[in-house]
């Protein structure tokens, strides 16, 4: 009996060898989060470059237009009103299509969820779901808050978007940063066994509905006071699971994006960084550039001050 020990400990040695290593800090913490900052960020600018040359191609009318609509929003708080169902479609698509992508064979999950190695599945991994309840869950949590977003974004599709990747690589990031850290503290780690993967939308639909806390027109109204309880309540049931539970459910992504929205819109960054930097790429600053209506000049015969007067009373 002695040679099937032997035999299973050179197994065993033979696939620890190839079994791929633990990825280092650096690979799995300090590449990624500054893959995640230059892509957030050049996501954030170009989308707004976007939108400044929109404005620029109509003259400013399609800002007026969007601060038009965010005025009919704050006097009559009617959905309709605001053009939210192609974009809430269009969220919806786009997590739908992956995920039937990724039925079709579940190596495609495992490549487009985060794993430790990879970078831009930082990005990818917000639109996977693992199945139909998970996908349903975070659309039915997402959906019914877009209007309020829109709101909080200036009724901007640009800027929406712009939010939700970046809330998208933000929150991935956070999740990622402790999955790695727990992970390292098992023994199992040094084999490459129970590689961490993180997936789902739930850390966007955190951050979308953290700030559109803070769209509603009165701090006092009942809407914001409920809306208001409803997040604390979230955020401290997310609290005690990330310290006390050792669920696969992605509590640090849920506090982080929460986080994201909260601050983005408390401290108003449609109108501290996304105007701006629309105004810098439309060319339009205050109306200065605006094109002006050509100057009308009268051209009059030589008259002289008899017949001047004289069609002067007649006008009178």
């Amino acid at each position: 009996m002695w040679w099937i020990i032997a035999a299973a400990g050179a197994g065993f040695a033979w696939s620890v060898k190839d079994t791929p290593p633990q990825p280092s800090p650096s690979i799995a913490l300090r590449k990624p989060g500054l893959w995640a900052l230059g892509a957030s960020t050049t996501a954030y600018v170009g989308l707004a470059a976007m939108q400044g040359f929109h404005d620029r191609c109509t003259d400013g009318s399609y800002s007026r237009s969007l601060k038009k609509k965010k005025e009919e929003y704050i006097l009559r708080r009617s959905s309709p009103l605001v053009s939210h169902r192609g974009l809430s479609l269009t969220m919806v698509g786009l997590n739908l299509a992956v995920f039937m992508h990724c039925q079709s064979a579940p190596r495609k999950l495992w490549r487009l969820a985060d794993s430790p190695s990879g970078t831009w599945t930082l990005l990818t991994c917000a639109f996977c779901h693992k199945d139909i309840q998970h996908l349903s869950a975070n659309m039915a949590s997402l959906v019914p808050e877009i209007p309020h977003m829109l709101q909080v974004c200036g009724q901007s599709p640009y800027q929406f978007i712009a939010f939700y990747v970046s809330a998208a690589i933000f929150s991935s990031y956070a999740q990622r940063a402790v999955s790695y850290i727990r992970w390292t503290q098992r023994w199992t780690s040094r084999f490459g066994v129970g590689t961490p993967l993180s997936m789902g939308a739930s850390g966007v639909a955190m951050a979308v509905f953290a700030a559109s806390c803070f769209a509603q027109p009165s701090w006092a109204s009942p809407s914001f006071l409920l809306s208001t309880l409803t997040l604390g309540w979230q955020v401290t049931n997310d609290l005690n699971g990330l310290f006390y539970s050792d669920e696969a459910i992605g509590f640090a992504a849920h506090l982080a994006g929460a986080a994201f929205g909260a601050m983005y819109a408390y401290f108003n960054a449609d109108c501290y960084i996304w105007s701006k930097l629309v105004r810098l790429f439309s060319g339009i600053r205050s109306g200065r550039n605006l094109p002006k209506p050509p100057t009308q000049t009268i051209h009059h015969d030589n008259l002289d001050l008899n017949e001047i007067v004289r069609r002067l009373n007649e006008s009178a």
